[in-house]
């Protein structure tokens, strides 16, 4: 396996299928949401389907699968990507872990002003997401437009003063060091960047450098290991000062 194929395996792991994906039955109801070409969001009524939509995920009504197909695809290129109804979605509320797709050949698709999306509820397991990465090439602290996509996920439900986001740079053992501990920290300082871009404030970023210490791979000195070209990242909620006793 190529080190882009095992890092690509690695770093974005939407794991539906650690759960056996038996037939769904399909509730009654189904919502088309469109996308806006001028925004890049979705329209209005839009925004209104898939907030409906994610309410079906909410308690007491369970935790079925929430399934988006493209149905429709604009005359100026490509489709909007599945990721702008699915991020939409878990702001919305619904979980990552119950949001699925369908692949769809474009050619297959009606031409329409509007690129148009459905989402169906239906009964099903619940699934589970993972995020492994950023991950680097050898030597790099540039993160890769997919990777940029990836971190707005970790952005989904950011709460401003109160979460926080916990980076923690690493390196392969491929020279000093003294040098991968500032790479790790580069490319720290690479996703904190792309975090502010997002929305998140520096405030709200913590950052510590590893360099090799903390392998993903354990591997001997002087490896080239793409496993361990990362930026971990946790967030997780500011704790508030104790208040001291009276």
């Amino acid at each position: 396996m190529s080190d882009n194929r095992c890092v690509s395996s690695l770093r974005i792991v939407l794991a539906f299928g650690l759960l056996a994906l038996l037939p769904g039955k399909a509730l009654a109801q189904s919502w088309t949401a469109c996308i806006d070409p001028a925004s890049g969001g979705p329209t209005a009524e839009g925004f209104l389907a898939i907030r409906e939509a994610a309410a079906k995920t909410l308690p007491p009504r369970g935790l079925p699968a929430l399934h988006i197909a493209r149905i429709s695809r604009t005359a100026s290129g490509a489709p909007p990507p599945f990721r702008i109804v699915q991020i939409e979605l878990m702001r919305a509320g619904a979980s990552a872990g119950g949001i699925r797709w369908d692949e769809t050949s474009d050619q297959s698709l009606p031409v329409e002003d509007q690129a148009c999306f459905r989402i169906t509820a239906t009964q099903g397991p619940f699934g589970l997401w993972h995020y492994w990465g950023p991950y680097f090439p050898l030597g790099s602290a540039v993160v890769s437009e997919d990777q940029k996509v990836d971190l707005e996920y970790l952005t989904v439900g950011y709460e401003p003063g109160n979460s926080v986001f916990r980076l923690e740079g690493h390196a392969d053992t491929l020279g000093s060091s003294e040098a991968n501990l500032r790479l790790a920290a580069r490319r720290n300082d690479a996703v904190a960047r792309e975090l502010v871009r997002l929305g998140v404030r520096w405030d709200d970023i913590e950052q510590i450098s590893v360099g090799e210490a903390h392998l993903a791979r354990p591997t001997a000195d002087n490896v080239a290991e793409p496993l361990n070209r990362r930026v971990s990242i946790r967030v997780v909620l500011r704790r508030a000062p104790a208040t001291a006793a009276r």
